[in-house]
């Protein structure tokens, strides 16, 4: 869902495919929640970040693709993830 007055923002996850670990870079955002959704919509993890810093994901994902929607102070970012363990 949109936030009301926001607008989406670039975002850049590496790596991607991921395994354990994964950095996102939204330039001039400093930090923000991260969600992550399986591809059928069912919010798998959310966490706090800052940006260039490592994410340790959970080892309870399996792998495949997600959904990750990033909810920060100039908007919003959308992107995919692909775990590959």
């Amino acid at each position: 869902s949109q936030i009301p007055g926001s607008s989406e923002y670039p975002v850049s996850i590496i790596p991607n495919p991921a395994q354990d670990n994964i950095q996102i870079q939204l330039g001039g955002v400093n930090n923000g929640i991260l969600n992550l959704y399986s591809i059928d919509g069912r919010q798998m993890w959310t966490s706090n970040f800052q940006s260039d810093q490592s994410i340790s994901l959970p080892s309870s994902l399996e792998n495949g693709m997600y959904y990750i929607q990033i909810i920060h102070e100039k908007g919003f970012s959308n992107s995919k993830l692909l775990i590959q363990r």
